[in-house]
């Protein structure tokens, strides 16, 4: 009768010790095994999206220069008010004409929104005769740099020339 006692005593002792000390081990590990199925899968899109880094990398690579030059000045990450007003006068002169009264300005709503695209307007006035503006209009809109004429103002002087108040939008990245 006392190795029955001593068996289930010994069996109650170890039912205790499983599921006071053994269990929340157990249930530990399951716990510890889900967290790392996530960490291995995480590690696994890492190792694709490295992949696809390393193959625009080499894409970005293979371009020239010159035609990334050419695409920082179509969509520049950082403004550039001087460049642009260069650049703007530049056509200008080219189509007989020469730009004044420069205002910019930032649209309110763009300064309120994050976003990774950038807006300005820059605000200018040139004078001449109308075929030189639809020269100057021509090549503006052949230019690198992406602009849209956003308003467009005509005033007839009395020397038969116009003065034209333009406004135009250009954007860059963050």
């Amino acid at each position: 009768m006392t190795k029955f006692l001593f068996t289930i005593l010994l069996i109650g002792l170890a039912g205790f010790v499983f599921f006071r000390f053994t269990q929340p081990v157990l249930d530990d590990i399951g716990a510890l095994r889900a967290e790392k199925a996530l960490l291995e899968a995480g590690l696994e899109n890492a190792k694709k999206l490295r992949e696809v880094q390393e193959q625009l990398l080499g894409v970005f690579n293979s371009f020239s220069s010159a035609d990334l030059e050419r695409l920082n000045k179509l969509l520049p990450d950082h403004i550039d008010m001087v460049r642009l007003v260069i650049d703007i006068n530049t056509i200008a002169e080219r189509s007989g004409m020469q730009i004044k009264n420069i205002k910019l300005r930032l649209p309110e709503e763009e300064k309120t929104t994050p976003s990774a695209k950038e807006t300005a307007i820059l605000g200018f006035s040139v004078t001449g005769p109308y075929t030189n503006f639809q020269s100057f209009v021509s090549d503006l809109a052949r230019s690198l740099r992406l602009v849209d004429v956003k308003t467009l103002g005509l005033i007839p002087r009395e020397d038969g020339l116009y003065e034209y108040n333009v406004e135009v939008q250009t954007y860059w990245l963050k």
